[in-house]
């Protein structure tokens, strides 16, 4: 498995804000059991959606930090040398594959994090969000504590852009093996069933999910299009890990090793 991807599964079932915490605790044997199984459950779960007819009931969203706590830890970001510690029962391969990815996911939340500082006389005020950017921020925190919510997400007929953007910052490995899943789904579908074509609110989904225009082509030419160019974007990140296992700290090379 790519390490990345096999990154991307522990920190899934983590979640991002894990790596916020003073003290991480250490993965579980359970844990790293279910990150291991993690891509085996995605055509399970893209085999699920394809066979909806209606959507489903929408969900209610997780249940939100406080505010000005994630404002601190956030801005405060990781400490390397406690998660580098934490991911001592981790295979030393997969150490700077987590890092980074925890990294990436750590500095996208504070990207969109909604933020509004006053400069006042007496210093800088950090003022509450409205319930609309809080609601909009909350989308990208469920995403980071469980990336395959977005399934849940299509299958209620709710998905936007937004949510893709979300998890395409933070998971793109698995994004990839999601847009992999749905064409192969798709094509197995088809294979059975030459006019099989999903209901249109999740065709409309689907396309949504992948970045592609329902009828620019047909809509599995475009699922082709996109697998292709996930796929691409692999190398790239396969780099990108190498370029932050060169660039870590002694401490976390002390840990891989």
């Amino acid at each position: 498995m790519d390490p990345i991807l096999e990154a991307e599964c522990l920190v899934a079932v983590l979640g991002v804000a894990h790596a916020l915490a003073k003290f991480p605790k250490a993965p579980t044997i359970a844990e790293l059991h279910r990150a291991g199984k993690l891509p085996d459950t995605i055509p399970k779960r893209i085999k699920e959606l394809l066979e909806l007819k209606n959507p489903k009931p929408q969900a209610a969203l997780v249940e939100m930090p406080d505010f000005r706590e994630t404002d601190k830890q956030l801005t405060k970001g990781i400490d390397q040398d406690a998660m580098a510690e934490s991911l001592l029962p981790v295979p030393p391969e997969l150490h700077a594959p987590c890092a980074f990815v925890w990294s990436r996911g750590v500095q996208y939340l504070d990207s969109v994090f909604p933020r509004r500082v006053e400069m006042l006389i007496t210093g800088p005020k950090l003022h509450d969000p409205s319930r609309g950017d809080w609601a909009e921020f909350g989308w990208a925190w469920q995403l980071a504590g469980d990336p395959l919510s977005v399934l849940d997400r299509i299958g209620e007929g709710v998905v936007i852009g937004a949510d893709v953007k979300h998890l395409q910052a933070m998971f793109p490995a698995i994004f990839s093996e999601l847009a992999g899943a749905i064409g192969n789904g798709i094509a197995v579908q088809v294979a059975d069933d030459e006019t099989w074509l999903p209901p249109w609110w999740l065709q409309q989904q689907i396309c949504t999910f992948l970045g592609v225009n329902p009828v620019s082509k047909t809509l599995i030419d475009d699922i082709e299009g996109a697998v292709q160019a996930s796929k691409q974007q692999r190398e790239q990140r396969a780099h990108d890990v190498q370029m932050h296992a060169d660039q870590a700290t002694p401490t976390q090379k002390l840990a891989g090793k």
